[in-house]
């Protein structure tokens, strides 16, 4: 545990940008933001970061994931056209879940291919995690399990 009340980050700041810092707590480097040219980010309200150490950027408003190496360079943008608004993103390795709230759209960066899952639950999804090949999703009753892939 690092307390980073006393770090160069301040809970005020509203740059948007991403924050690496060291494990003293301090800044290592700081990147996006909205005058980041086209790796800004808008609406930033999530990170993930995958075996790659690849960091996305996730802007549910733009409906836009930014993507940066491990020293904030930007690399590219995601912006998928779906038939939901995803409310969340998630990723394992080379896939990113775009997650709604009864619709999941699993990307692969490797191949550039999709999938679309139409959630058979009636109640709204709460929570999701991934594995190799397999997708855990938490609803207010049991965890459901969905087969990634063929």
């Amino acid at each position: 545990y690092q307390d980073l009340s006393k770090s160069a980050i301040s809970p005020e700041q509203e740059d948007l940008k991403i924050y690496k810092l060291t494990s003293e707590g301090g800044v290592e480097r700081a990147f996006a933001g909205m005058d980041y040219g086209a790796g800004s980010v808008i609406d930033p309200w999530d990170l993930e970061i995958n075996s790659r150490n690849q960091v996305f950027a996730i802007d549910s408003t733009e409906q836009k994931v930014s993507i940066y190496d491990l020293f904030g360079t930007y690399q590219f943008s995601l912006k998928i056209p779906m038939k939901f608004r995803w409310q969340s993103v998630m990723c394992y390795d080379t896939k990113l879940f775009f997650l709604g709230t009864h619709n999941i759209f699993i990307y692969d960066l490797f191949s550039k291919n999709g999938q679309s899952i139409a959630l058979q639950n009636e109640r709204p999804l709460l929570g999701a995690t991934a594995g190799r090949d397999m997708i855990y999703l938490l609803f207010e009753g049991p965890v459901n399990m969905y087969k990634i892939g063929k």
